[in-house]
């Protein structure tokens, strides 16, 4: 358990500063960035923009199927062990894939068998499965409040579909179901109620309730909240 622990501590470490664009920043220990002059000479036509062509979803599904607004964000990404920087890139949560805006302004989706680990901002994902811990399955985590007691986020969406009976017609929707996890004393624990919490974390439940209550946070409609909020309550013992 310590060892997975420590290994755990040294990806989260090892990321490093990626999102400070400086050379020597690494993810894992065999992952690097290479000299600036690759980038520069072959700009645009690294094998990280070598990927499928991502073809629109139905314009008659309502909401996104992405992570936030539907736009470019600026990143970096971890692709086939080599950290590329500055991309246009946009998170697709429904598909579980990672998007890039190539040169002639086209958007590719990425290899998840390549794709270790990327930011959006300076918001962390990483890839993470049943080799890591049984509990998760193979998927794309972000990575929260990493430097005391990390939390783990499965961001996904589903469409949902309904009749509406006064139209005849089938409606579809993206929507969010995500899940989340605790990283505690080496094992990922999955929380799905105020009672995992106070179990997980070992709080008394009073504490847990006027925690939530001070910061006007119900469990049922923001989880994410809840769930940052007993975590920093656990820190401060």
């Amino acid at each position: 358990m310590r060892i997975r622990l420590f290994a755990f501590g040294m990806l989260l470490h090892l990321w490093g500063n990626a999102d400070g664009q400086n050379n020597s920043s690494v993810f894992f220990p065999d992952t690097t960035s290479l000299p600036q002059v690759y980038y520069t000479t072959f700009k645009g036509n690294e094998p990280i923009y070598n990927g499928r062509l991502f073809e629109a979803y139905s314009p008659l599904i309502t909401g996104s199927p992405y992570l936030g607004e539907p736009k470019w964000d600026l990143g970096a990404a971890c692709y086939d062990g080599v950290w590329y920087k500055d991309l246009n890139l946009r998170y697709d949560v429904y598909a579980g894939t990672l998007i890039i805006e190539n040169r002639l302004k086209v958007p590719v989706i990425l290899s998840n068998e390549k794709l270790s680990a990327f930011y959006l901002g300076n918001r962390k994902f990483l890839q993470l499965g049943p080799d890591f811990d049984k509990s998760l399955t193979r998927a794309f985590y972000e990575i929260l409040n990493e430097a005391t007691l990390p939390v783990l986020i499965l961001r996904k969406k589903y469409i949902k579909e309904w009749i509406d009976q006064t139209q005849s017609k089938v409606n579809r929707e993206f929507t969010w179901n995500s899940k989340f996890y605790i990283y505690r004393n080496g094992a990922c624990y999955q929380v799905q109620s105020q009672k995992d919490l106070t179990t997980i974390l070992k709080l008394r439940k009073a504490a847990v309730k006027k925690a939530l209550r001070k910061a006007h946070i119900r469990f049922k409609t923001n989880m994410e909240a809840a769930i940052l909020t007993t975590v920093q309550l656990y820190n401060q013992q």
